[in-house]
């Protein structure tokens, strides 16, 4: 889902828990793209896996404020 971000085919995506080998990739490919992600590596993401919240940079910080909130 991840590189359907980064292709502009989603705007964002969300996920509760993803494990590091399942989101890096993905995670470089939007950003690469010109998108946004969240610090998946805070809380020692590499090796427990965290939350993925990833999209475009005009949506993925609005989901990021409705998240926290």
């Amino acid at each position: 889902m991840l590189a359907h971000v980064a292709a502009g085919q989603l705007h964002a995506y969300y996920e509760a828990h993803m494990n590091s080998w399942d989101a890096l990739a993905g995670m470089l490919l939007i950003e690469e793209a010109g998108g946004t992600c969240n610090a998946f590596l805070a809380n020692a993401g590499l090796r427990r896996g965290n939350l993925v919240l990833a999209g475009c940079a005009s949506v993925q910080p609005r989901l990021a404020a409705l998240l926290a909130k």
